[in-house]
């Protein structure tokens, strides 16, 4: 299961998994063999971030819902155009 950060903290998910048996891939893709190293620096980086603005993750998912509209998709996809 690959999960929007936002909508789904990795603590709740990784207690899910192990609750209904399902495997936990500690930190690291599957089908990557290199030791994780973009997703440990972003998931450092989001820890250090939410310890100084503990409301981050809700003031995320506050700014992406109005982009997931599809009249802001258009928008957003006519401008990078």
């Amino acid at each position: 299961v690959i999960r929007p950060f936002v909508y789904a903290r990795e603590k709740s998910m990784r207690d899910y998994a192990y609750s209904t048996g399902m495997p936990v891939i500690a930190d690291n893709c599957p089908a990557c063999f290199e030791a994780p190293k973009e997703r440990h620096s972003v998931k450092k980086l989001l820890q250090r971030e939410e310890a100084v603005f503990p409301s981050l993750y809700s003031c995320v998912l506050r700014a992406i819902v109005p982009l997931m509209d599809p009249v802001a998709q258009d928008m957003l996809v006519s401008v990078s155009d």
